[in-house]
């Protein structure tokens, strides 16, 4: 069908597939097409999916035209309907634009990969756009590339295909992110040269693992390395580059983090080495049954604030079932504990234990006024429990039992507990745990064999560390 056919704008919509995603300012030409109206046909194929009320059409050729029509007030089209392939939809409008030079760089991309998605070859690509084969290409692997990014830049073409060297498209992607027209060169450049160094690593292991070497960390400083037997070269030569004979002398290799290869031996140790490694690796061996024993000690105090949490919640299900003097008289001492504590409380406001909340002076800190003050801030507490519900207080108990159970033990490092002059617990912080284990034992709470074991440093592990300590001292 040639000749040319009035169509309704609601009859026609762009092609979906149009390779020409931004039409660009289309002001100039809708003033020119309200002044003349539409002096060019559009050319359109039937639309298979528009609706059954009535016929659709896709614009093939015009998209520009169109737009700006409609823009312009436009109600009908002078249009040609082609009967045309898919593929040679797609052919048209990619030549149509790239005849105009109206193609983005990625949407040349696109275009030309659509067509191949169709089934054309590149050769006949090259045939229908003019474009050389090695542009098409270069413009297929632009295609790869993550469209919101090539789009939010504006490289040169040289850049996209010097991009090209780089193998992993996800590196491509991030060089376009984070780099300018500027600097690209130099990342691409650094880029390439990494990817080279780990082929070339890859390539020198494949042959080393061949020659029956084995992979082991070593440095140029390590006093095991036999240097009489080695041989140590950069990545810029290669395997082929390194003396056969030594090669076939040595057991191991490592590359170290500036891709440099050391191929060498384990030289043979002295009696003197022999007894030092006798001795760290018996050192190694106490160390890690010290470990076992500090371990156990931290689990023991973890389940004791565990076991005080359990009993939180069953006391303050039976709080009306305590005697109120009682009640009282727990929570007296338990504020008597928090105040004590405050400093070691950071995630609870100061005020909270100022002692003029309480009305009571700062104390002087002259020795025997300390004591003092601590008599009349209990008295001060006394008065205020009416006030204060007991489930704060417990909160605030387990807060420093929280706090002094990562403290009761001094040494975290195993090592430090071999060592006989260092103590194993604080006794401050233990003395603090000690008191709010009583203060709950008197409403009820029953402490494990293990805790008052441990706290009393009666438990096995301390003797167990004892056997080690004297073990070590004798190494």
């Amino acid at each position: 069908m040639n000749e040319l056919v009035m169509i309704k704008a609601s009859k026609l919509r762009p092609h979906p597939d149009n390779p020409r995603k931004e039409l660009g300012d289309l002001s100039e030409l809708t003033d020119s097409i309200r002044q003349q109206g539409i002096l060019q046909n559009l050319t359109v194929v039937p639309d298979t999916q528009m609706s059954a009320e009535g016929e659709g059409y896709l614009i093939v050729i015009g998209h520009r035209r169109y737009a700006a029509g409609v823009e312009a007030g436009i109600e009908e089209f002078p249009c040609r309907i082609a009967e045309m392939s898919h593929q040679n939809q797609v052919a048209t409008m990619l030549c149509e634009n790239l005849q105009r030079r109206e193609l983005t760089v990625y949407e040349q991309a696109q275009g030309f990969q659509m067509m191949l998605d169709l089934g054309v070859s590149v050769s006949e690509l090259s045939d229908k756009t003019g474009f050389a084969p090695s542009t098409i290409y270069h413009r297929l692997n632009i295609a790869k590339l993550d469209k919101d990014i090539v789009q939010g830049t504006q490289f040169n073409l040289s850049d996209y295909i010097e991009l090209e060297k780089i193998d992993d498209i996800e590196r491509r992607n991030q060089i376009l992110a984070n780099y300018n027209e500027r600097t690209i060169g130099a990342a691409i450049a650094n880029a390439y040269r990494e990817q080279e160094t780990k082929k070339k690593v890859k390539r020198i292991k494949e042959k080393l693992e061949e020659a029956g070497l084995k992979h082991r960390r070593a440095s140029f400083w390590d006093s095991d390395v036999d240097w009489k037997i080695h041989t140590y070269i950069d990545m810029n030569n290669d395997i082929d580059d390194i003396d056969r004979k030594k090669l076939s002398a040595c057991e191991f290799y490592h590359i170290d983090q500036y891709g440099n290869l050391l191929i060498y031996n384990i030289k043979e140790k002295s009696s003197d080495e022999s007894k030092q490694d006798e001795k760290t690796k018996k050192e190694a061996e106490l160390t890690d049954c010290a470990g076992k024993c500090l371990k156990e000690l931290d689990a023991i105090l973890h389940k004791t604030v565990t076991d005080v949490e359990d009993f939180k919640a069953q006391a303050l299900k039976q709080e009306k079932k305590m005697p109120q003097k009682e009640t009282n008289a727990f929570i007296t001492e338990a504020l008597f504990i928090i105040a004590v504590c405050a400093d070691d409380l950071h995630t609870i406001e100061s005020r909270t234990f100022d002692p003029e909340t309480y009305g009571i002076e700062e104390p002087d800190w002259a020795f025997g006024e300390y004591a003092k003050y601590l008599i009349s801030m209990r008295e001060a507490l006394n008065e205020a429990i009416t006030q204060t519900p007991i489930g704060y207080i417990y909160e605030m108990l387990i807060l420093i039992l929280k706090h002094n159970k990562d403290m009761v033990r001094c040494k975290n490092a195993p090592a430090c507990a071999l060592r006989e002059s260092e103590t194993m617990l604080y006794k401050s912080n233990v003395t603090i745990f000690e008191m709010i284990i009583q203060l709950l034992e008197s409403i009820g709470f029953t402490t494990s064999k293990d805790t008052k074991d441990l706290l009393s440093e009666k438990h096995k592990a301390f003797n167990i560390i004892e056997k080690l300590r004297k073990e070590y001292e004798e190494l």
